[in-house]
């Protein structure tokens, strides 16, 4: 059997899912990540805290899911997804 790990980073926390192959949500991890609000309406994040809880929230995912990753990364398949999103100064 195999399993997708979903990874949701948003302005507040990190989501991770895990799904099996016939599409069953098999496990969901949460880790906050606070934010630092600016003046004028901005948000700020730390990058490093960013990294650190999207790799908490997927290992908690995965083993509450019970996979065990054998050859770690290479049994991990990516693919980024940011639909409507571009960089600044992106055309």
């Amino acid at each position: 059997m195999q399993h997708f790990l979903a990874i949701d980073q948003g302005t507040s926390g990190t989501k991770a899912i895990v799904v099996d192959d016939a599409g069953q949500v098999v496990s969901i991890a949460e880790v906050a990540v606070r934010p630092e609000y600016l003046a004028g309406g901005g948000v700020e994040q730390d990058p490093e805290a960013l990294f650190a809880s999207v790799v908490t929230a997927g290992r908690q995912a995965l083993a509450q899911a019970g996979v065990r990753l054998r050859r770690w990364p290479w049994q991990i398949k990516a693919r980024p997804c940011w639909p409507g999103t571009a960089p600044p100064g992106a055309r």
